[in-house]
């Protein structure tokens, strides 16, 4: 991952093997420096051609590594079937006031 050799890139070289370490996906998601204005909703800074292209780890809301959600796949396959079903329902009409 990109942004483990970055972050390990910095580690003092005492660090020793078999040393704990913690994140916090709360703070990595808030990071100024892998996202701009990281407390502003704007899904559209993950679609291609943004600049400056996020990270693809700069963003893991269900953890990462082995610990990660075993469900994550799961949520996403049922999100993207929620939306069709009700988008299904919509009906969509020309506006005439213009």
């Amino acid at each position: 991952m990109a942004l483990w050799r970055r972050a390990a890139a910095g580690w003092p070289s005492s660090a020793r093997c078999a040393t704990s370490t913690v994140y916090s996906p709360y703070l990595l998601h808030r990071r100024t420096d892998l996202c701009t204005d990281p407390d502003r909703f704007a899904p559209d800074r993950w679609e291609s051609g943004h600049t400056p292209p996020p990270l693809r780890e700069a963003y893991i809301p269900f953890a990462a590594g082995p610990r990660k959600c075993i469900g994550d796949r799961f949520a996403f396959h049922a999100t993207t079937l929620t939306l069709a079903v009700i988008a299904a329902r919509w009906r969509r009409r020309p506006d005439r006031t213009m």
